[in-house]
């Protein structure tokens, strides 16, 4: 269950976390985007879920690089929002793009072979 706490820091992890990565050197030419973050109701664990838009590098490249990195965007999230506890941070890869392409493509696939009747058609 959140509260409006965990989620104002959700959210505020989330845009900082984008703001980080999109400024990041390494990751030039991967558009990545952050979904969202879901941060444990004590704090101390952030797990950030992350969309990619062409994936040129295999997943857990594209990880390697973004744990490198985590130690060091923990520390500018925690000058920057001030929270007592700083969450590690978890990255993860969203699948939910992925999924809704299938189940579209499924759709797709049952109108072809099963259209159908239009509402000018008569049933009788």
């Amino acid at each position: 269950m959140s509260t409006r706490r965990t989620v104002r820091v959700n959210e505020a992890v989330r845009m900082e976390l984008a703001n980080l990565i999109q400024r990041e050197r390494t990751l030039e030419g991967i558009i990545l985007t952050v979904s969202s973050v879901d941060v444990t109701p004590d704090l101390k664990q952030a797990h950030v879920f992350l969309s990619i838009l062409n994936q040129e590098l295999p997943q857990e490249t594209i990880l390697s690089l973004l744990n490198k990195r985590r130690h060091v965007w923990q520390c500018t999230i925690a000058h920057r929002l001030l929270l007592k506890f700083t969450p590690k941070l978890f990255f993860k890869f969203d699948s939910s793009l992925e999924r809704g392409d299938r189940v579209m493509q499924i759709l797709n696939e049952l109108e072809v072979i099963s259209p159908l009747p239009s509402p000018d058609e008569n049933p009788a």
